[in-house]
């Protein structure tokens, strides 16, 4: 009555990106196009078929480098939604290249493969999980 299946979990991030020179500008203006274009669908070299975007796996590390172990592990994940806020402070700035001084991206991330009972088992550590 309860279980109504498996589900797959969404996970959301937003990010603020405040480039300080024009190298910088340049850097987040490639981070912006990277995630805009691994969202779309590639076609096959004949352009007749569609294949999948591109995935993702997210971990939360912690400062040494290391698994974090007391924030969730995350499965392979799609980017189901990604946006830019080009005024994130409510007005609009730029330096004297053009680039924004400030921007806001947001992600929409969901898991690919719901997690199961069993995954804890296979976990191997003391980690919080899933």
């Amino acid at each position: 009555l309860l279980f109504r299946g498996p589900t797959l979990r969404p996970f959301g991030f937003t990010f603020r990106l405040s480039p300080r020179d024009r190298e910088e500008s340049g850097t987040v203006l490639k981070i912006i196009r990277m995630f805009k274009q691994s969202m779309a669908p590639q076609t096959t070299p004949s352009s007749l078929f569609l294949k999948a975007s591109n995935t993702y796996r997210l971990e939360f590390l912690t400062s040494g480098g290391g698994k974090h172990r007391y924030l969730p592990k995350v499965k392979e994940c799609a980017l189901s939604d990604f946006s830019v806020n080009f005024t994130p402070d409510g007005s609009y700035m730029t330096y004297e290249n053009n680039s924004m001084v400030s921007y806001e991206i947001s992600f929409s991330f969901q898991e690919i493969e719901p997690v199961y009972n069993s995954d804890y088992d296979n976990d191997g550590d003391t980690s919080i999980g899933y």
